[in-house]
């Protein structure tokens, strides 16, 4: 394992620039918005780099999730017996969209809470703005929905026919309120104990009206007690942890080793993203 982190800089001083080509740092971008890098954090270069921008006060590194991020080896994806499942296509925003309308339409919203983005229940199925065009993809994900999976037909007859456990199929809407073809809501039936470990956090927010936290982690490093696994006969769960900056709340979905081999020996894994979920 590999991380890997991006940094940004508002500056641009020759005298930086020069620096990080001295280094052997590639520039990913030198516009009028600011300049950005990214270093793999075992580099031998990796502390000089960063001693040289403590005295710069406009490098900063990003908290997005995909600012930095974990580099495995195919032994390490291989080995886990549990990994993270992310479709690398994201399509189109719940509908409908507008003022976030999605919220009230598709989830009982009850118990929502405005601050933390929780408690947001499926009631409905997902609206569409229109039908995927799956060519050779099988996963995708919807911008602002960050913890459900939508899969091709082909996918669906995969999962059903190899018995994949833990899951369900929940039919797509268009916006005339028909089902869309072709296209189904992978749904998650278990969700694991909390187990997330204090190793894998970066910051943790408390809601001050809910009083429920959520975590950002390190670097797509996600370490859990494995007693949070015991008694699952699934091979899709979700974290009862939540996780999220702003304005998500969300949880993380796990696929067993079993349903990863099945995904690739299926040729199912061109538009999906799998990694090691560490268990301690």
């Amino acid at each position: 394992m590999r991380i890997k982190h991006r940094f940004v800089f508002d500056s641009h001083s020759k005298d930086i620039i020069n620096f990080l080509k001295t280094q052997k740092v590639e520039l990913l971008e030198i516009n009028k918005w600011g300049n950005s890098f990214m270093i793999f954090e075992d580099s031998e270069n990796y502390g000089q780099v960063i001693d040289f921008f403590k005295t710069h006060k406009e490098l900063r590194r990003l908290t997005a999730p995909w600012s930095s991020h974990c580099i495995y080896t195919k032994q390490e994806r291989d080995e886990a017996k549990w990994l993270t499942i992310r479709p690398a296509w994201d399509y189109g925003y719940p509908q409908p969209s507008e003022s976030s309308g999605y919220r009230h339409t598709t989830y009982d919203a009850s118990n929502y809470c405005e601050i933390c983005r929780n408690n947001l229940v499926q009631k409905e199925s997902f609206v569409f703005k229109k039908s995927p065009n799956w060519g050779r993809r099988n996963f995708l994900a919807l911008y602002w929905i960050y913890d459900e999976i939508f899969v091709s037909s082909r996918a669906e007859s995969v999962f059903k026919s190899n018995d994949v456990r833990g899951v369900a199929f929940r039919s797509v809407l268009s916006l005339s309120g028909k089902e869309i073809e072709g296209t189904k809501q992978l749904v998650v039936e278990q969700y694991i104990k909390p187990g997330l470990k204090s190793e894998s956090i970066e910051s943790e927010f408390v809601c001050p009206k809910c009083g429920k936290s959520k975590y950002l982690t390190k670097s797509w490093l996600l370490c859990f007690a494995e007693e949070a696994f015991e008694n699952i006969d699934s091979d899709v769960v979700k974290t009862s942890d939540k996780f999220g900056a702003e304005h998500a709340c969300v949880s993380k979905i796990f696929i067993s080793q079993r349903l990863r081999r099945i995904i690739l020996d299926n040729k199912l894994d061109t538009d999906r993203i799998f990694d090691p979920v560490q268990l301690v």
